[in-house]
Protein backbone atom coordinates (compact mmCIF):
# COMPACT_ATOMS: atom_id res chain seq x y z
CA UNK A 1 0.00 0.00 0.00
CA UNK A 2 1.42 3.45 -1.55
CA UNK A 3 0.27 6.37 0.78
CA UNK A 4 0.28 9.81 -0.60
CA UNK A 5 -0.12 12.97 1.57
CA UNK A 6 -2.32 15.55 0.38
CA UNK A 7 -1.57 19.33 0.30
CA UNK A 8 -3.73 19.48 3.97
CA UNK A 9 -1.24 16.99 5.47
CA UNK A 10 -3.97 14.01 5.61
CA UNK A 11 -2.47 10.31 4.36
CA UNK A 12 -4.88 8.05 1.36
CA UNK A 13 -4.57 4.82 -0.12
CA UNK A 14 -3.60 6.18 -3.49
CA UNK A 15 -4.51 2.66 -5.47
CA UNK A 16 -7.98 3.21 -4.09
CA UNK A 17 -8.64 6.78 -4.14
CA UNK A 18 -7.68 9.29 -7.13
CA UNK A 19 -7.64 12.11 -4.52
CA UNK A 20 -7.87 12.66 -0.79
CA UNK A 21 -11.27 11.13 0.45
CA UNK A 22 -10.73 13.22 3.66
CA UNK A 23 -10.88 17.04 1.99
CA UNK A 24 -14.34 18.21 0.97
CA UNK A 25 -15.23 19.09 -2.59
CA UNK A 26 -15.83 22.63 -1.97
CA UNK A 27 -17.35 23.75 -4.98
CA UNK A 28 -17.89 22.52 -8.26
CA UNK A 29 -18.02 24.48 -11.65
CA UNK A 30 -20.78 23.82 -13.93
CA UNK A 31 -20.54 24.80 -17.50
CA UNK A 32 -23.14 25.10 -20.51
CA UNK A 33 -24.13 21.56 -22.06
CA UNK A 34 -23.36 18.15 -20.26
CA UNK A 35 -21.18 17.71 -17.48
CA UNK A 36 -20.76 13.97 -16.61
CA UNK A 37 -20.49 13.03 -12.66
CA UNK A 38 -18.49 9.94 -11.19
CA UNK A 39 -15.64 9.37 -9.25
CA UNK A 40 -12.76 9.41 -12.17
CA UNK A 41 -10.90 12.15 -12.88
CA UNK A 42 -11.87 11.57 -16.16
CA UNK A 43 -15.24 13.19 -15.41
CA UNK A 44 -16.15 16.64 -15.45
CA UNK A 45 -17.46 16.68 -12.62
CA UNK A 46 -15.28 13.83 -10.44
CA UNK A 47 -16.37 13.43 -6.58
CA UNK A 48 -13.72 11.09 -5.25
CA UNK A 49 -13.71 9.49 -1.97
CA UNK A 50 -17.02 7.79 -2.06
CA UNK A 51 -16.60 4.24 -3.37
CA UNK A 52 -20.25 3.82 -4.23
CA UNK A 53 -19.98 6.55 -7.18
CA UNK A 54 -19.59 4.49 -10.28
CA UNK A 55 -16.14 5.84 -12.15
CA UNK A 56 -17.72 6.92 -15.06
CA UNK A 57 -21.34 8.55 -15.71
CA UNK A 58 -22.73 7.70 -12.51
CA UNK A 59 -26.40 7.77 -13.25
CA UNK A 60 -26.23 11.91 -13.16
CA UNK A 61 -25.17 13.91 -15.90
CA UNK A 62 -26.08 18.14 -14.87
CA UNK A 63 -26.92 20.11 -18.03
CA UNK A 64 -27.02 24.12 -17.74
CA UNK A 65 -29.47 25.19 -20.70
CA UNK A 66 -28.32 28.45 -21.82
CA UNK A 67 -31.91 29.24 -23.92
CA UNK A 68 -34.09 28.70 -20.59
CA UNK A 69 -31.23 29.28 -18.41
CA UNK A 70 -32.53 26.33 -16.88
CA UNK A 71 -30.13 23.28 -14.71
CA UNK A 72 -31.38 19.38 -15.19
CA UNK A 73 -30.39 16.41 -13.19
CA UNK A 74 -30.44 13.54 -16.41
CA UNK A 75 -29.86 9.87 -15.57
CA UNK A 76 -26.55 8.62 -16.88
CA UNK A 77 -25.72 5.21 -18.04
CA UNK A 78 -24.09 3.60 -14.90
CA UNK A 79 -26.10 0.92 -12.99
CA UNK A 80 -26.10 3.40 -10.19
CA UNK A 81 -28.89 5.50 -9.14
CA UNK A 82 -28.89 9.20 -8.33
CA UNK A 83 -31.78 11.03 -5.99
CA UNK A 84 -32.95 14.48 -6.02
CA UNK A 85 -34.84 15.42 -2.90
CA UNK A 86 -34.46 11.90 -1.32
CA UNK A 87 -36.45 10.59 -5.11
CA UNK A 88 -34.86 8.56 -7.58
CA UNK A 89 -34.18 10.20 -10.68
CA UNK A 90 -35.07 8.16 -14.03
CA UNK A 91 -35.79 10.60 -15.93
CA UNK A 92 -34.36 14.40 -16.75
CA UNK A 93 -35.70 16.73 -13.91
CA UNK A 94 -35.24 20.59 -13.52
CA UNK A 95 -33.02 21.71 -10.47
CA UNK A 96 -33.98 24.26 -8.29
CA UNK A 97 -31.87 26.47 -6.10
CA UNK A 98 -31.26 24.30 -3.01
CA UNK A 99 -31.97 21.41 -4.27
CA UNK A 100 -29.87 18.32 -2.66
CA UNK A 101 -28.76 15.98 -4.72
CA UNK A 102 -27.76 12.07 -3.55
CA UNK A 103 -25.33 10.62 -4.86
CA UNK A 104 -23.62 7.45 -3.80
CA UNK A 105 -23.63 8.49 0.06
CA UNK A 106 -22.40 11.75 -1.10
CA UNK A 107 -24.68 14.70 -0.45
CA UNK A 108 -24.85 17.81 -2.83
CA UNK A 109 -26.34 20.85 -2.24
CA UNK A 110 -27.29 22.71 -5.80
CA UNK A 111 -26.75 26.35 -5.47
CA UNK A 112 -26.54 28.17 -8.87
CA UNK A 113 -24.77 30.81 -9.91
CA UNK A 114 -26.17 31.82 -13.29
CA UNK A 115 -30.08 31.84 -14.22
CA UNK A 116 -32.54 33.58 -16.09
CA UNK A 117 -31.60 37.11 -14.60
CA UNK A 118 -27.97 36.36 -15.21
CA UNK A 119 -25.41 34.45 -17.11
CA UNK A 120 -21.63 34.58 -17.08
CA UNK A 121 -21.43 34.81 -20.81
CA UNK A 122 -23.65 37.90 -20.91
CA UNK A 123 -21.37 39.48 -18.19
CA UNK A 124 -17.76 38.04 -20.65
CA UNK A 125 -19.59 39.49 -24.00
CA UNK A 126 -20.21 42.91 -22.09
CA UNK A 127 -16.72 43.11 -21.11
CA UNK A 128 -14.83 43.07 -24.22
Amino acid sequence: MALERCSKGHFFDEAKHTSCPHCPVDGLDIRTGNNPIGRSNQMYVCISGDDSISREQHAAIIAFEPREATFHLVPGVARGLVYLKDQPVFAPQTLQAYDEVTIGITKLLFIPFCGERFQWKKVEENTK
